[in-house]
């Protein structure tokens, strides 16, 4: 269910979001550059006067560098807070995870509706430092899967876990488009509240980590010497590239498995790009951003994504690799995203 909610709450929001970013630029730039043809003081500039080159440069600016920033706190502590998962428990650092999503989400909402300089959204990423953004939660929902799943099941609990990921990212933007025709603050309203009830229902999960199991790992880990700060720092430091390289070295012991790990590096290429192709259509054909979110080929980009990946892991079942990986993956293994993502 968290999987659900988290999921359609974001792509609820992301042409609406789009939108007032766009708006908001597009205010700032007519009010440099007046014109009666373009604003009208009562109501704004209209969407189709949005599309020019100097204002759709700026709106991709700006989502470059925010998705450069978001990917930061994730690439720096993902080993960090995996380490962290397997030794204090899943449920803390789901919930960090989340609480840091909600902050970032609130203060994008809070720029947005002072309409402030529209580039401070940036700072956002800097409340994903706590539980290391969408990455680590994603990563730490997969770890409570793997614990509270027997072996010989694990494989299609994981494809039940992926049909909610693709639910969420199918029914949010069509129905983020139906609203944000009446105004596009309801949905954005609607996926902040979905963080929200998410960060609920994590509140109310047990811990899955097997304590047992913890305290044995932990036996084999070097202590921390606490004689002083810089020495507890460096312990830590240790520990986690430790554990970092535990886990590198079970991933690419396996060629299938590497392959697979190497293929996030094009997947999470392409989900940028269909936020790409989604600015540059309305931008190049004049076509408002709701109708391009609400059409059929959109939905299609998604499904086609989606069942691509899926047939990469049906693939790897039929040769008898897949069974082999699921029973073999450890949630003490699991810092980076595992396939059940996919």
């Amino acid at each position: 269910m968290m999987l659900l909610t988290l999921n359609f709450g974001i792509n609820i929001a992301t042409a609406p979001q789009t939108r007032i970013y766009e708006d908001i630029i597009c205010r700032q730039y007519y009010s440099r550059n007046p014109s009666p043809s373009h604003y009208d003081l009562r109501q704004g500039p209209d969407e189709s006067r949005c599309k020019a080159p100097a204002i759709q440069d700026a709106v991709n600016e700006l989502f470059g560098w925010q998705t450069f920033f978001d990917g930061i706190p994730g690439l720096l502590l993902a080993m960090y807070y995996g380490s962290l998962a397997d030794t204090k428990g899943r449920r803390p650092i789901l919930i960090m995870s989340l609480l840091g999503q909600v902050l970032a989400a609130a203060y994008i909402l809070f720029i947005c509706w002072i309409e402030a300089n529209i580039r401070l959204i940036w700072l956002s990423s800097i409340f994903t430092l706590s539980g290391g953004g969408n990455t680590v939660f994603t990563a730490a929902s997969m770890m409570i899967l793997a614990d509270v799943t027997p072996d010989v099941s694990r494989s299609r609990i994981f494809f039940y876990a992926s049909t909610f990921f693709i639910g969420g990212q199918m029914l949010g933007p069509p129905l983020g488009a139906v609203l944000m025709e009446r105004n596009p603050w309801i949905p954005n309203v609607i996926g902040f509240l979905c963080m929200v009830i998410t960060t609920s229902l994590a509140c109310l999960a047990p811990e899955t980590l097997n304590r047992e199991k913890s305290a044995d790992r932990d036996g084999a880990t070097p202590k921390i010497d606490a004689g002083g700060l810089l020495s507890a720092v460096t312990g830590r430091v240790r520990v986690v590239l430790e554990h970092a390289v535990r886990t590198l070295g079970f991933v690419f012991r396996d060629r299938n498995l590497a392959l697979l790990v190497i293929t996030y590096f094009t997947v999470d290429f392409a989900r940028e790009t269909l936020s790409l192709i989604v600015r540059y259509m309305s931008a190049r054909f004049n076509i408002p951003l709701a109708q391009v979110c609400a059409s059929p080929l959109f939905v299609l980009q998604f499904e086609a994504r989606w069942y691509a990946r899926i047939w990469w892991l049906i693939r790897l079942f039929q040769k008898g690799k897949l069974h082999t990986f699921v029973q073999g993956h450890r949630a003490s293994h699991c810092v980076c995203r595992p396939p059940a993502a996919i």
